[in-house]
């Protein structure tokens, strides 16, 4: 910032119309650029002094220290909102952190269900060709003891047919 950027933001300052943005510039050109200052002390001597007077108190006042006071104030207040603004931030990419987090969990926690599931189909499927394999067997041994049974019965009636004879 040069000074006369500087000049023309001396009366927004002493208003408090100046962005925080604004207001850093302008008080980093004032602290080492002296004439600047001497400005700002001489335009804030006035505007307090008209304003002691529209007010009506008429109390001894130090401008040189409500100056300062009132730099040190604006100076607080740009870094309160940084740091408020710092905060949002990190609470936001928390939040976004936590977001991603949830949906991770959530998709493994499906696919750890969707992997149960499968188990339990193919379990349930293996055990079912089990018990169907289980009742083929029983049903081809029934079916084989009572092909047994017809031959024993008909070597039976065979040899009994050639006895009679």
């Amino acid at each position: 910032m040069n000074c006369m950027e500087a000049r023309r933001m001396v009366t927004p300052f002493i208003k408090r119309e100046l962005s925080d943005r604004e207001a850093e510039q302008f008080l980093r050109h004032i602290e080492h650029c002296s004439d600047c200052m001497d400005e700002l002390d001489m335009y804030f001597t006035v505007y307090k002094a008209l304003d002691t007077l529209e007010s009506g108190v008429h109390n001894e006042l130090d401008f040189q220290k409500m100056l300062e006071a009132d730099i040190r104030f604006v100076k607080r207040g740009i870094q309160r909102r940084k740091a408020v603004k710092a905060m949002r931030s990190v609470t936001l990419i928390a939040v976004e952190l936590l977001l991603l987090l949830s949906v991770y969990a959530g998709y493994r926690v499906r696919k750890s269900e969707s992997e149960q599931n499968r188990v339990q189909k193919e379990r349930t499927e293996s055990e079912l060709a089990k018990e169907e394999s289980t009742e083929l067997n029983r049903v081809q041994d029934e079916s084989t003891d009572t092909n047994k049974a017809q031959d024993e019965s008909t070597e039976v009636n065979s040899v009994q047919d050639e006895s009679t004879k």
